[in-house]
């Protein structure tokens, strides 16, 4: 009969058995937890790739590379020629190498320069990006160095175009293209600041020129074709009377295209006047409109004049030659041309050179270069105070400029206020002084969501987040962080910790609750609007949660470290509303006790990797169940001792076979020899020994190592099926699950024979901790039988144990009861056992799926009973299978005297 969890095998005696074994729980002294779970375990997991129905030991992990300062980031990427890369940023350099790389001399290149903390890195294309807290390093195939103006490929974005606006400016530059497509030279013809303009018909949007607000300027007046008042452009069709009347600083003139009439005395007195160009367009130049302009040499007319004032040109006494568009016939329509006798008229010259005047948009400090038609043209700056306000050209050919397009490149100012009137970061939060592109490098974290980068944790913008806008190609490009693209979320203190891409909405989560929320839903949003076509507002807010560490996509469940653990974002059935829930509840116990910000998160063969210290905690995705609330919880697995290691020494063991005359065998042979190692020569040979109560023993040296300092983990990437590892000690390791089929380099067989005989069986030889021998550990619950009130009595000879055959080493049994606390039972494999021996240098491999091992053990009186079974011999893997035995029913417990 079965009563609870042990089965009555015959009268008085039961049987009861542990199999199925899951995770470890840390809660409690181990008497109240699930008969398939282990009160402890170390260094133990559950393998998929082998057998997943047993808990076995977790491959070792070897070193890569030592690069001699903390390892504040591991991260990879592939080249635009496929090569998968490991970037390492350790202290203030980063290195990459490739990963075929692992197990020989890396060809490792270095980029210098970054801060010496903790960075966040993005992958995009063929390149990374890492963030330091100061700048960005790119890397890629043909690029290694900061990202700036001089390289990395920062994008330079066309800020305006055809005075709309057209991109967005650069966070990461202060650099911007403005560009203008010529249609007609007329509109954008150049119009001298201080003019001032009387509208005369507003419905035909016509104005008039009528003088200048100041005299204060260069001595070339240019009269325009437009003029923009207010909203709206205005056509400029004549000079009012007098409008420049006895300006003495006017030295040269010349009128756009458009321009019908100069009025009566407009130019009058205008004593230093040298030159002055009319258009076709102008019909009728005004009385006395030039009169005693006792400097005018140059005269141009256009082919269209046909009335000519009553004294327009009088004492021009410098004026010997004119200029005239039109042929001889023309110059004979115009009925008042007498006003010109006594000067030579040359006919049909053509005036094509203009002067183009091109508004400048944004608030640029200074201009690099300015090309028409991808050719360098000369040209003149007009500032408004700190800021370039025009741009003046000078074309000698109006034809050719038409149709054409003039593009220039601006700095722009870093002053806030000269953003002011604009939309977007700059002109909104922007902090006065500072360099723009530290917004963006001041950043820590980063994510991939939607095709664009998001960064955040920028100390000085708490709450903060950037992300990247599309270039003119309407590609995604990860180095342009438009203006325009960010949000905040909530308006305190609390810093963005993290970020996080679930399904369709980027999750943020902040280092507290402002009052605002702690973690915010974004879902991306189609404006409609070409400038800034996607935005992506709050979806979903929590509040009364704090994030206090990293956040990881796993599989489908976004997950976090929060002040309780491991939590989870789920989804209540009612409503699909969100909710937070534990994940860590079996191993909260020793988790909370880590410092959460040091914790690092990845993702590996279907396990959740929490890495920190000296200790990894493994999530396994493929073992899960529901917890009294009805939240999801995660088996976990525990390992320890993980780290790199300094100052470790190599062990030596007893020999048993004698090298020198002189030297003894110890009868403790193979095993670990204590003591001082000295050592003699024989011939050429260094022959090892330790000195015993007077005697010299042979010892021999081992590839096992002990001792040493171990140096916690800093930083963790899973990446193509590996999980490697940083320390603060500067050390890259890689753990041995990629050595499956794979002999040990001591061995002489061939890969291809190794494999046809043991598969994809990873040898003992990759069991070791960077060469040290770890404790690979279970131990089941504190079991009562489910008769707590009951003593028992084991019977003899029933514990039994169904384990994967091994190699040799030796796994050590013990029993612990309430009673007599822990003893051990026994160590195997032993002659009885039919284990083979392990040898690095033979490879003897037992392949037996499993062997069941009958233990010789009677513990009488018991309440409760635990077993533990462990090794710490190097290069000693084992998994367990079930664990099972039989006892009686003694009696009742006895009343204490």
């Amino acid at each position: 009969m079965s009563t609870g969890r042990h089965t009555q095998v015959k009268t008085g005696e039961y049987s009861l058995t542990y199999t199925d074994l899951c995770g470890v729980d840390f809660s409690g002294d181990g008497s109240g937890i699930s008969a398939h779970r282990l009160s402890y375990s170390e260094n133990m997991y559950r393998d998929y790739e082998a057998d997943g129905g047993i808990i076995e030991s977790i491959p070792g992990y070897r070193r890569i590379i030592d690069l001699g300062a903390t390892i504040n980031g591991i991260y990879s990427y592939r080249t635009k020629s496929g090569v998968r890369m490991i970037a390492a940023h350790a202290g203030g350099t980063v290195y990459d190498f490739p990963i075929s790389n692992f197990d020989t001399v890396p060809t490792v290149r270095s980029t210098y320069g970054l801060e010496n903390k903790r960075s966040a890195a993005y992958s995009f294309s063929d390149s990374l990006y890492i963030l330091d807290g100061k700048s960005i390093t790119k890397l890629s195939e043909s690029y290694n160095g900061k990202v700036n103006e001089n390289g990395g490929g920062i994008y330079v974005p066309t800020v305006y175009l055809n005075g709309e606006a057209y991109e967005q400016s650069n966070l990461l530059s202060e650099l911007v293209y403005e560009k203008t497509v010529i249609g007609s030279v007329e509109s954008v013809s150049y119009g001298t600041e201080g003019l001032t303009y009387a509208i005369i018909d507003p419905e035909k949007h016509l104005c008039s020129v009528t003088g200048l607000e100041s005299e204060s300027f260069d001595g070339k007046l240019y009269i325009p074709s437009r003029k923009k008042i207010g909203d709206t452009v205005y056509d400029v069709k004549r000079i009012e009377p007098r409008a420049f009347y006895q300006n003495k600083n006017i030295t040269e003139c010349l009128i756009a295209s458009g321009v019908s009439e100069i009025g009566d005395f407009a130019f009058a007195y205008t004593t230093n006047l040298e030159k002055m160009i009319t258009p076709d367009t102008v019909t009728r130049i005004g009385i006395g409109c030039m009169t005693e302009c006792t400097s005018l040499f140059h005269l141009h007319l256009g082919r269209a004049l046909s009335d000519i004032g009553d004294s327009a040109f009088s004492l021009c006494t410098n004026l010997n030659t004119v200029f005239f568009a039109g042929s001889t016939l023309d110059y004979m329509k115009i009925a008042s041309n007498t006003e010109l006798n006594g000067k030579e008229i040359v006919y049909d010259v053509k005036h094509a050179e203009i002067v183009l005047g091109i508004e400048i948009y944004s608030p640029c400090k200074s201009l690099l270069s300015v090309t028409l038609d991808g050719n360098i043209v000369p040209y003149t700056i007009i500032y408004d105070g700190d800021i370039c306000k025009r741009l003046r050209i000078t074309v000698s050919d109006r034809a050719y400029a038409e149709g054409k397009t003039l593009l220039f490149e601006g700095r722009l100012s870093s002053n806030a206020e000269h953003h002011t009137g604009k939309t977007g970061f700059l002109s909104s939060s922007f902090y006065h002084g500072k360099d723009r592109m530290s917004v963006i490098t001041g950043c820590r974290k980063a994510a991939c969501f939607d095709g664009r980068i998001f960064v955040t944790d920028n100390p000085e913008y708490p709450g903060v987040c950037f992300y990247t806008a599309a270039d003119g190609n309407g590609e995604s490009n990860p180095l342009y962080f438009g203006d325009m693209n960010y949000f905040r979320d909530g308006m305190g203190h609390a810093g963005n910790i993290s970020m996080l891409a679930s399904g369709d909405s980027l999750l943020v989560f902040k280092e507290d609750d402002d009052g605002g929320g702690s973690i915010y839903y974004h879902t991306p949003h189609d404006t409609g609007i070409d400038i800034l076509p996607k935005i992506y507002p709050v979806s979903y807010i929590h509040s009364g949660f704090s994030a206090v560490g990293e956040s990881i996509s796993f599989f489908d469940d976004p997950v976090f470290i929060s002040d309780k653990g491991i939590s989870g974002i789920g989804k209540k059935t009612i409503n699909l509303e969100r909710s937070i829930e534990t994940r860590s509840e079996k191993i909260n116990p020793k988790l909370l006790t880590e410092s959460p910000g040091d914790i690092r998160l990845a993702v590996w063969r279907g396990y959740l990797v929490c890495a920190v210290g000296n200790r990894i905690y493994l999530g396994d995705s493929r073992s899960m169940y529901q917890d009294k609330t009805g939240n999801i919880q995660y088996e976990w697995f525990y390992l320890c001792g993980i780290g790199s290691y300094s100052q470790d020494v190599n062990v030596y063991r007893y020999a048993s076979t004698s090298s020198a005359k002189d030297l003894l065998l110890h009868e403790k042979t193979d095993e670990r020899a204590e003591g001082e190692i000295m050592s003699i020569m024989n011939g050429n040979t260094k022959i090892y020994y330790v000195e015993e109560n007077g005697k010299k023993y042979e010892v021999y040296k081992t590839e096992e190592l002990t001792g040493g300092i171990i140096s916690p983990i800093s930083a963790v990437l899973s990446t193509e099926g590996l999980l490697l590892f940083g320390t603060e000690a500067g050390v890259i390791s890689v753990f041995n699950s990629d050595k499956r089929g794979t002999p040990p380099p001591t061995s002489s067989i061939p890969a291809e024979e190794f494999q046809e005989l043991y598969g994809r069986m990873i040898h003992p030889y990759y069991y070791s901790f960077a060469g040290h021998a770890p404790r690979y550990a279970i131990q089941t619950l504190k079991d009562n039988a489910g008769i707590p009130h009951m003593r028992k009595d084991t019977v003899k000879y029933s514990l039994a144990v169904k384990c994967r055959s091994i190699s040799g080493g030796k796994i050590v049994c013990e029993v612990g009861t309430d009673g007599e606390g822990y003893r051990e039972i026994c160590a195997f494999p032993n002659r009885d056992l039919f284990f083979g021996d392990l040898d690095f240098t033979s490879m003897t491999m037992v392949t037996e799926d499993n062997v069941t091992v009958p233990i010789h053990e009677k513990t009488k009186g018991w309440i409760e009973k635990q077993i533990l079974i462990y090794t710490d011999e190097f290069g000693s893997p084992f998994g367990i299978y079930s664990i099972s035995y039989r006892f009686k029913v003694k009696g009742r417990i006895k009343k204490s005297k």
